[in-house]
């Protein structure tokens, strides 16, 4: 919802004067299969205005995704992140057409799909990147920055980095200010580049063992108040001793020491890139205080955390 809101909240913003969103100096449309609702995970149903159009009509078609694997229950419509027939021929035209294809989020998945990013290089999330390597091995992907620009593919990791990408599709189709204008509309910043970071990917290789993917997961989603490995081998169900075998061989660590690497690597991260204390980046990384953390931080990182924050490293004797 947050890409596909953001990205066109630029565009018609970029296209008229104030926010009266007449398509002017940018067109749009919402296309479907079918102009049936379409229900995100969330509940919120999006109606598409039209079928398939020709997709020489257009300069950019851009895929928004959804979950990737199937959910059921009330406000679900199955598998969100599926590219279905027709949209997989849909693309594959527009391709043939010579038409930029634009992936946010897990949209980049549909492309992949649908064979139309063979031979680009693709960005996904941080969150995803290891779910794309395992479905499409043979593609080149990446979760080190915003979006990727590959020739006649685009590709955005989601979330608010849509912004950035549309102010940079505005800017070289409207001008640059049309572009800052539409940012601060939105109550945005100045754009960031396509190779501003993410948060690092929590681990940047597959994890085949399904009891770790879920422990790491749980690690990751509870950074600031670390679970023990009794409560993590509880949660997959397994013993504790099962789980530390079964964390040793797919990842060489502890469920400890993984935890604390995964820990200061978040520290690492919000040095570079926000304004909270370090104090304050302790605490939302589950260390117990300051000198704690920075103690570790030194033994690990090679750098205290505010020689870190200031780009200086240890003097060394010559």
């Amino acid at each position: 919802m947050l890409p596909f809101a953001a990205f066109i909240d630029a565009i018609r913003l970029a296209a008229d004067e104030g926010d009266r969103s007449r398509q002017i100096a940018c067109r749009w449309t919402v296309m479907g299969e079918r102009t049936q609702p379409i229900t995100a995970s969330c509940g919120v149903a999006i109606m598409p205005w039209e079928p398939y159009r020709d997709p020489g009509d257009f300069d950019y078609v851009v895929v928004v995704g959804g979950l990737l694997r199937k959910r059921e229950g009330k406000g679900g419509n199955g598998e969100h992140g599926c590219a279905t027939t027709g949209i997989a021929d849909y693309l594959r035209a527009a391709a043939a057409r010579k038409c930029v294809l634009v992936g946010l989020g897990t949209g980049t998945f549909i492309l992949a799909r649908a064979g139309v990013m063979d031979g680009y290089r693709s960005c996904v999330s941080w969150y995803h990147l290891n779910d794309f390597r395992a479905e499409f091995p043979h593609l080149t992907a990446v979760a080190d920055r915003l979006y990727l620009v590959d020739r006649e593919r685009i590709t955005c990791a989601g979330g608010v980095g849509v912004v950035d990408l549309a102010a940079r599709i505005i800017e070289q189709h409207c001008g640059r200010s049309a572009a800052l204008k539409s940012l601060r509309m939105i109550l945005a910043d100045a754009p960031r580049l396509s190779a501003n970071p993410q948060p690092d990917p929590v681990i940047d290789r597959p994890i085949a063992d399904p009891r770790v993917r879920q422990a790491i997961l749980a690690i990751e989603q509870n950074l600031g108040n670390p679970p023990s490995v009794d409560a993590l081998a509880s949660a997959v169900g397994v013993s504790s001793r099962q789980l530390e075998r079964a964390f040793n061989v797919e990842t060489g660590m502890s469920v400890m020491a993984f935890s604390r690497d995964l820990r200061l690597k978040y520290a690492q991260w919000l040095l570079g890139h926000s304004e909270w204390t370090i104090a304050a980046i302790a605490q939302e990384c589950g260390f117990a205080d300051s000198s704690h953390f920075g103690r570790l931080f030194r033994r690990h990182i090679g750098l205290s955390p505010s020689s870190l924050r200031r780009g200086t490293a240890p003097s060394r004797a010559s």
